[in-house]
């Protein structure tokens, strides 16, 4: 759901409880995002997106393959708009608690910087298993990180655009946004995405 259906589907979602969490599972809601934020009043813990946590779930892979290692020993983030402003923060991600700097060389690590834009938008199943991760942490209360496509506010960027952030989930929404851990050159890049 898109644009101005997608729209008063949300806004009819939004009144029938005043409290739910709206998760918006596809990859291209995030003008959803930010329109039901701006326009209908709904508070940014209450929509988000999950389209993010595949995207992310397709860097960790692709990153396993480079690596020779599995995408359970990878740690990392995505920030930013996709699909041309997405940041992934290498040098605060790990495998198997190694700095993937020091375990893949530069000619790696480009290689797979010029494969991030090609991932999005992820597929329907990579987009329900993000979707169904991140119901069920926050029904369960886990204080995972993921990565989900967020409204900004004012002090994080341009307000009324929408963005992927590291976040933590309840059952009531969003539980908090968490500040990743940045270089001075990926802050640079993170920082423009937003504008």
């Amino acid at each position: 759901w898109q644009d101005e259906v997608g729209l008063a589907l949300l806004k009819r979602a939004a009144g029938l409880n005043q409290a739910a969490p709206l998760l918006c599972a596809g990859a291209l809601q995030s003008g959803l995002i930010e329109r039901g934020v701006n326009e209908l009043g709904i508070p940014r813990a209450r929509l988000f997106g999950s389209g993010a946590e595949a995207l992310r779930s397709a860097v960790t892979a692709i990153t396993a393959l480079e690596a020779n290692s599995s995408p359970a020993d990878i740690s990392l983030s995505v920030l930013g708009r996709p699909p041309k402003q997405v940041i992934v923060p290498w040098d605060e991600a790990a495998i198997s608690g190694r700095s993937i700097p020091k375990v893949l060389t530069a000619a790696q690590l480009a290689r797979l910087d010029a494969r991030v834009a090609r991932l999005w938008p992820p597929g329907p199943y990579a987009l329900a298993s993000a979707a169904a991760r991140i119901i069920r942490t926050a029904l369960s209360h886990t204080p995972r990180v993921h990565a989900a496509m967020v409204a900004v506010t004012r002090e994080e960027g341009a307000l009324g655009c929408s963005a992927i952030m590291p976040v933590t989930v309840l059952p009531s929404g969003l539980a908090s946004i968490v500040e990743p851990a940045l270089s001075s050159r990926d802050r640079v890049r993170y920082e423009t995405s937003l504008r």
